[in-house]
Parts: C-alpha cells; sequence; structure tokens
C-alpha cells in the first residue's frame, strides 16, 4: 500500500509537470514498477486516471458528478452536497471510495450521521468543532468516515478484511 501512494503521487507528479500523454503514462508506469517491483498499467486523461498493478487499482475521475453507484446499499448516500471528484482504490482484500462534495450545507454532518444509523451502522466517533466535523461509523468490515469542514465534505467508504 507504502508502494502505491508513492506511485500515485509520482503519477500525478508526471501527470501535471509533462505535455504529452503518452510519454507520461510510460514514464509512470517505469517510476510505479520501481517502486512495487511490479508490472504497472497507468491511464492519464485530463480529469481522469488508473493504475493497475499486481496489487490492485487506483483510480480517480475529476468528472464525477453522482454517488458511485458500486457503494454498496447498505451505505447511505450523501445528500447534502455536490460531489466534486471520486477516487476509488481497489487493493489487496480493500475496497475504498472517497468522494469529495462541495455547496455542502452546515447540518449536512448531524442528518448524515442520523442516515448512518438509520441503515443499521454503528457510530463509534463523533467530533464537531465550530466549523468541522467528523463522524466514523462500522458494521462488520464495513466503514464509513465523512468530514466536513466549512462548506466542503469527503466521504469515504471501505470495505475489507
Amino acid at each position: 500500500m507504502k508502494h502505491l501512494l508513492l506511485a500515485l503521487i509520482t503519477v500525478t507528479t508526471i501527470a501535471l509537470t509533462s505535455s504529452c500523454q503518452n510519454k507520461a503514462e510510460k514514464a509512470a508506469e517505469k517510476q510505479i514498477e520501481k517502486a512495487t517491483g511490479e508490472k504497472a498499467d497507468v491511464e492519464l486523461s485530463d480529469d481522469k486516471f488508473k493504475i493497475e498493478t499486481g496489487d490492485g487499482t487506483i483510480s480517480a475521475d475529476a468528472t464525477a458528478t453522482s454517488w458511485p453507484g458500486d457503494i454498496p446499499s447498505s451505505v447511505p448516500e450523501f445528500k447534502y452536497g455536490k460531489v466534486d471528484y471520486v477516487s476509488q482504490n481497489d487493493i489487496g482484500g480493500q475496497k475504498t471510495w472517497t468522494i469529495h462534495f462541495v455547496n455542502v450545507k452546515n447540518d449536512a454532518l448531524k442528518k448524515y450521521e442520523a442516515d448512518l444509523k438509520d441503515k443499521g451502522l454503528k457510530i463509534i466517533v463523533t467530533q464537531t468543532m465550530e466549523n468541522w466535523g467528523n463522524v466514523t461509523a462500522e458494521k462488520g468490515s464495513l466503514m464509513v468516515n465523512a468530514m466536513t469542514e466549512s462548506n466542503e465534505a469527503t466521504v469515504m467508504v471501505n470495505i475489507g478484511e
């Protein structure tokens, strides 16, 4: 996992500094393969990237405008803002979605905590301050973390062993 995070940073840097997509993809693949010792396939575009290795897949989509349809239905959709971007990881038996929101309403965290409870998730952490908040809930191997700050939010959904 540490190697893939390093590789993700490398890919992002190469993508931002390269004017040729194909060259950027090849350079990123070489860096990932060097860092992980595994074959890598990298796909880059203006608003998306995808990295595939033997450990799994990491992807991000800045054009996403809706809640990912492959998140289990046992996780309530966060309906208190506008989706800004979505990233996904599927690595070593762990699947994680990260959804970033803008235009988030002030009472979003409190409402989402109630939504989590309604779906049968157990709240394990709740923290709130003036312009910031966090709620974490779990049910079996499923964990959901929602964080808000000012008018933005990030919801992370993790399913794993």
